[in-house]
This record gives C-alpha cells, sequence and structure tokens, in this order.
C-alpha cells in the first residue's frame, strides 16, 4: 500500500521539485503526521501553492482527518480551480467518509474536466455499484471501455453489473463475448450457467453448469 501512494504522489507531481522536500520524503516513507507539519511550515512561505495545500491535505487524509483534508484541498481548487486531480482527490475523501452522494459530484465535475479519462468512468461506476445502482454503474463502465486501451476487466465488470440490474440479455452477450476470447473457461460457463438460470432457461443452466465442471471449474 505504502508503495502504491508513493507512486501516486510522484505521478501528481508538485509546482516545485525542490519545495517542501523533506515534506515529500516523510509523506513516501508513510510519516503522514511529520508531512503534515513540513508542509505546514513550507506553506508559512508559500502560502498560494495550491500543490502544498494539497499534499498537506493528502496527509491528513491518510491519518483519517477528513475535514482537515477537504478544507486544504478547497483550498488547493480555490487557488487552482482547473486542475482535475483536486476534485478526484475530493471525490476520494467524501468516499472515505461513506458521503457518495458528494464522492459522485466531484467524480462527475473530474469527467467534465477530462471526458476522455477513464478511470474516472470506471471509479464513478464503482460508487454506483455501492450504492446499488447496477444500470448506471454498466452504463459508466460502458463510457470507460470507450476510452481505455485494456478493454477485458471492465467488460468483465460490465457483465457483472448487467446481470445485478437484471439487464440479462445484455449480461449473456457480454458473457458469450468474452467466452470466444478467452475460450471455453469454465468460469464462464458458470457465469453463463447462473445467468440462464436466473433467465429461468433451466435446460441451458444445466448444460452450463454440466460444462463449467467438465472443464475443471466450480460454477
Amino acid at each position: 500500500m505504502k508503495k502504491l501512494v508513493c507512486l501516486i504522489f510522484l505521478l501528481s507531481g508538485c509546482a516545485s521539485p525542490e519545495l517542501c522536500r523533506e515534506g515529500r520524503i516523510y509523506f513516501m516513507e508513510g510519516k503522514w503526521e511529520d508531512a503534515y507539519h513540513a508542509f505546514s511550515t513550507c506553506l508559512e512561505k508559500y502560502p498560494e501553492n495550491a500543490e502544498l495545500y494539497r499534499l498537506r491535505g493528502l496527509a491528513s487524509f491518510r491519518m483519517e482527518k477528513y475535514e482537515d483534508a477537504v478544507r486544504d484541498i478547497e483550498k488547493a481548487i480555490e487557488i487552482n480551480p482547473d486542475r482535475t486531480i483536486y476534485y478526484v482527490d475530493l471525490a476520494k475523501i467524501y468516499h472515505a467518509k461513506g458521503e457518495r452522494e458528494v464522492c459522485l459530484q466531484y467524480y462527475t465535475k473530474a469527467i467534465e474536466n477530462e471526458p476522455q479519462n477513464h478511470d474516472f468512468y470506471e471509479w464513478r461506476a464503482m460508487v454506483y455499484f455501492e450504492m446499488g445502482e447496477y444500470r448506471k454503474a454498466a452504463e459508466d463502465l460502458t463510457l470507460a471501455l470507450r476510452y481505455s486501451v485494456v478493454k477485458m476487466p471492465l467488460r468483465c465488470k460490465r457483465m457483472r453489473m448487467y446481470a445485478l440490474a437484471g439487464m440479462l440479455d445484455e449480461a449473456i452477450k457480454e458473457t458469450r463475448e468474452l467466452w470466444e476470447f478467452f475460450g471455453e473457461k469454465a468460469q464462464l460457463h458458470g457465469e453463463l450457467a447462473f445467468l440462464y438460470f436466473w433467465k429461468g432457461e433451466c435446460d441451458s443452466a444445466v448444460f452450463h453448469f454440466t460444462r463449467a465442471i467438465e472443464e475443471g471449474g466450480s460454477p
């Protein structure tokens, strides 16, 4: 987890590479409180640097001090409202707080700023999934697929959203196309078996359950 956080931190960049080096080192080491204090000291010298507010906000976020995190990210937006990553940060903070409706608003704002970013659609889809809005989740995954180079993981997710939304014909079509791509895999037979079972087509369900067993899987 620490490596992932550090990677995100490095990729997001800083307005000045040498700005508050100590704080950035603490951040990459996972020393969130030390990072917070270092960024606070740095902000005394650079009070209008949006990225420093963002980084201090992320340190607060890692310490689960969500209100402090929101306040700093909002200040970053006030200084530089065109930076899309700030809206994504707020979406993630509100998601951690359990405020999914607000989280959706910020993912939507990020999408408005960068409508071809497939990650934003996928992340919003997962929030819809948590809210039980499976059809909306499937729609967002379809939009993510439009812009993503890597298709298969998104299609697998979309297939499950179709099934949960009761869109069984769409789910079966998606599963069959995945089946053709991957070959006759036990897991895909199992998926088809359950989908046909939910549709009430018992003969087809039995056929695919049998094939799943023959392929060595467990439906």
